[in-house]
């Protein structure tokens, strides 16, 4: 069961307790919010001492999509200038420049390079940032670009998943260091090819697990290290979604033309945008300008989003000209039949493009997209209580099944590989692990994970068990500490 907001407020004041005093802390935060929380840029450089640079690292973006364009507004312009971008979708092109305007809340997370910047609009932007299709075609025209102000110095991947080796490995030829998004490949294979590029061409090759870059890990390990949880021996971590029929965050809504039968998506953007243009002209006609400038940016990504339509055959948009998704790598699967129910199914490649989490060719599913973002936790938590040397799983079990998305209900199962939930039980070696000794091969550290569809209770986090005390950590964002089970009591340290 999830604490009271008065359990979590105890909890909250219970981990800074646990940290430093609680005074001393306040004034630090208060001070990194003052510097750089109010202008969106967090408050890492300041926790961990960056120093200040000449000028920024000239960075290109090799995908600015949904994971490309949070990265995007995540940046700090003290550190980094983006002096390229490279996405083969025009929506994505857009969202790069304008953000993410459908809610406030995601504004602030895909800020847009516009206001990231402070320039005027997308022309000015477009002076300060070169636009190619796929990063193919980025790297081989700044190949001679040697001028030391626009001259590429690394890249962030945030492409699909299959696309980070062959990236990230053309990158590094390229001269370019490289921070890609997690995973860090397709399979293991890749890995070791992306690690022995690092090597041969002598570049940084980082993997963006945000963990790492994340204050209330930072704390959690050296509270683990202090010794205030005591031992620590169950970590229980999960990611739940209402991900259902309909509603389908990975099953991304298409431009009719792309898929004239999809189902229950078949025209939703179109009808989407003619209702907005709708309540534009009332708001028009009304004398409610400040509606009007909100209704224009909505509409305005939302026919960059029904432009992606361009890639159904290649073609031109805003003057660019950009191929056909199948002419990018991407595969059309032929007509499948489903015998006992007659259901025909047809993936063209821009299904496999604009949904391509749901592919085995293209993703690895729930535990690579989300899991793995837990794992790295519990690495983080289980090196702390080993000196910070990271740990090997000594055994693995997971299970998966399909019970949200079947054929009945969505019209053919056909229009995905992943399953719906993921249940995986990891087992890590405790202090005085001995697999020689009868006792001492059974002192294990146990974690447990879950993603589900269809549930979103308890969202995504970790809880993590000692002997003196508990951990949460909720969303990345906040963190409580419980002695025990005793979520009511405050501790002293």
């Amino acid at each position: 069961m999830q604490p009271t907001p008065e359990q979590t407020a105890i909890g909250i004041e219970n981990f800074y307790a646990a940290i430093g005093s609680p005074l001393l802390r306040r004034d630090f935060l208060k001070e990194c919010n003052a510097a750089e929380l109010s202008s969106g840029n967090g408050l890492g450089a300041k926790y961990f001492g960056y120093g200040t640079v000449d000028k920024p690292v000239n960075v290109a973006f090799l995908g600015t999509g949904d994971e490309g364009s949070i990265l995007l507004g995540a940046i700090n312009p003290k550190y980094i200038r983006v002096v390229a971008i490279a996405d083969i979708r025009p929506y994505s092109v857009w969202r790069a420049f304008h953000g993410d305007n459908y809610t406030p809340d995601i504004k602030k997370l895909r800020t847009g390079l516009i206001d990231k910047y402070g320039w005027k609009d997308e022309s000015e932007a477009r002076n300060n940032v070169r636009v190619y299709s796929d990063y193919k075609e980025l790297f081989e025209k700044e190949k001679d670009n040697n001028d030391p102000a626009t001259k590429i110095e690394a890249v962030v991947i945030a492409l699909p998943l299959f696309l980070h080796a062959p990236a990230a490995v053309a990158a590094m030829k390229a001269g370019y260091h490289v921070l890609t998004e997690k995973l860090m490949g397709h399979t293991v294979a890749n890995c070791k090819e992306m690690a022995r590029a690092a090597e041969l061409y002598q570049k940084h090759l980082a993997t963006g697990h945000q963990r790492h870059y994340n204050v209330l890990y930072d704390h959690a390990i050296k509270m683990l290290q202090s010794g205030v949880m005591g031992n620590l021996h169950y970590i229980r971590a999960q990611w739940h979604r209402n991900n259902r029929p309909g509603s389908d965050s990975w099953q991304q809504p298409m431009p009719k033309a792309a898929k004239p039968e999809d189902g229950r998506q078949t025209g939703r953007l179109e009808k989407e945008l003619a209702s907005w243009q709708d309540a534009r002209k009332k708001a028009e006609a009304a004398g409610k300008s400040k509606e009007v400038e909100s209704w224009d940016i909505k509409i305005a990504q939302k026919e960059s989003q029904i432009a992606d339509s361009v890639l159904v055959e290649g073609g031109e948009w805003r003057g660019y000209k950009f191929k056909s998704a199948k002419d990018y790598g991407y595969q059309d699967e032929p007509k499948y039949v489903v015998e006992d129910m007659k259901i025909p199914y047809n993936r063209p490649a821009i299904e496999e493009l604009i949904r391509w989490r749901l592919y085995n060719r293209t993703s690895a599913g729930l535990m690579a997209e989300l899991g793995s973002h837990q794992l790295d936790a519990a690495s983080i938590f289980i090196a702390a209580m080993h000196g910070g040397k990271k740990q090997y799983p000594l055994s693995v079990s997971c299970t998966e099944t399909r019970s949200i998305f079947p054929a009945t209900i969505e019209g053919s199962s056909l229009d995905r590989d992943v399953n719906d939930h993921i249940h995986c039980i990891f087992d890590y070696a405790a202090d005085g692990y001995d697999p020689n000794d009868e006792l001492g091969k059974q002192r294990k550290i146990t974690v447990a994970y879950s993603s589900i569809n269809g549930n979103g209770f308890g969202g995504y986090g970790e809880t993590v068990f000692g002997t003196k005390g508990t951990l949460l950590i909720d969303r990345e964002q906040q963190a409580s500490l419980y002695r025990g089970a005793g979520i009511e009591d405050k501790i002293k340290i």
